[in-house]
C-alpha cells in the first residue's frame, strides 16, 4: 500500500485521480502509462525556490536580512508540471517567528496544492552593549553600538536605534555584545522630589518663571505636582529638564 499520507498534502478537484496514480505507481513498483509518473513532474527544487523567495519577500523589512531554508518535499509526491505561474501564500508569517507554512497552488491545467514548511532566521542591527556594565549605569554614546543579531532568537525584544537607550539606566547587568532589549532600561528621573525646579508659564509670547519645589520625581515629558514657593499653591507642570517644569495657562 502507499502511504497515505501522501493524500494529506494534496488538495483540489485532482484529488482522487493523483490518489490512483500513486496507487498505481507504489503497487507494481514502475511508472505507470497514462499516469503523472509518465507526465513532465513539477521539478520539487523550483517549489522550494518560489517558497524561499515568497518568504524572504514577506519578511525582509526596514533593513533586515533574512535567510529562509525550505524543507525537503517528499520525493513520492510527483505533482504534474503547473503551465501557470505558481501562487505562493504564507498564513503564518509574522516577524520574530522560526518556522512557517507556505501554500504553494498550481491553477494550471492540472491544478494542486502541497504545504511547504520553511525555517526563518531575520538577521537586524540592534543596540547592543559596546562593553561590560553594571547594573545602574546610565547609557551614554560610548556605552552601546549597533550590530547585526539574529532578532528571531531574541524572544525579549529588541532595540533598532540607539538614541532609544541614551540616557536610560540598566536594571541588571550587562556583558559586552549582548543586545539591549527594553526591559534592561529604565529612564532615570531628571528632577527628584523635593528639588528645587523653575516653574515656567508662557502666553502670547510672555513666559514667567517661578520659583517651586518638585512633590514627586519625574522623568522628562512626565506631567508632575510641583509647589509654588511663593503662593504655596501646587500646580501640575511637565517635565522639560533637570530643573524646569513648564506650566500650561488655562
Amino acid at each position: 500500500m502507499f502511504d497515505m499520507n501522501i493524500f494529506a498534502l494534496i488538495s483540489g478537484g485532482h484529488a482522487a485521480q493523483t490518489v490512483g496514480r500513486l496507487a498505481c505507481v507504489f503497487a507494481a513498483g514502475v511508472a505507470c502509462h497514462g499516469t503523472a509518473a509518465a507526465q513532465e513532474l513539477h521539478d520539487h527544487e523550483a517549489i522550494r525556490a518560489a517558497v524561499t523567495g515568497a518568504v524572504r519577500a514577506e519578511l525582509t523589512q526596514n533593513g533586515s536580512r533574512v535567510t529562509v531554508e525550505a524543507d525537503e518535499i517528499d520525493a513520492r509526491l510527483r505533482l504534474a508540471r503547473c503551465d501557470a505561474p505558481l501562487a505562493v501564500r504564507i498564513p503564518a508569517a509574522r516577524r520574530g517567528t522560526t518556522r512557517v507554512t507556505a501554500e504553494v497552488q498550481c491553477a494550471g491545467s492540472s491544478p494542486w496544492k502541497v504545504h511547504v514548511p520553511a525555517r526563518v532566521v531575520i538577521y537586524q542591527r540592534v543596540v547592543v552593549a559596546a562593553r561590560s556594565m553594571a547594573r545602574g549605569s546610565v547609557l551614554t554614546a560610548g556605552d552601546i553600538e549597533l550590530a547585526e543579531r539574529d532578532t528571531s532568537s531574541l524572544p525579549a525584544g529588541f532595540l533598532l536605534q540607539t538614541e532609544h537607550a541614551f540616557g536610560n539606566r540598566l536594571r541588571r547587568d550587562i556583558n559586552a555584545g549582548k543586545p539591549l532589549s527594553p526591559g534592561m532600561l529604565e529612564t532615570p528621573a531628571l528632577v527628584k522630589r523635593g528639588q528645587q525646579v523653575t516653574l515656567e508659564a508662557g502666553s502670547g509670547g510672555m513666559v514667567v518663571r517661578m520659583a517651586g519645589v518638585a512633590k514627586a520625581d519625574g522623568i522628562k515629558g512626565q506631567v508632575i505636582p510641583v509647589e509654588n514657593t511663593r503662593s504655596r499653591r501646587v500646580v501640575h507642570g511637565v517635565v522639560r529638564t533637570g530643573r524646569t517644569v513648564e506650566v500650561t495657562l488655562q
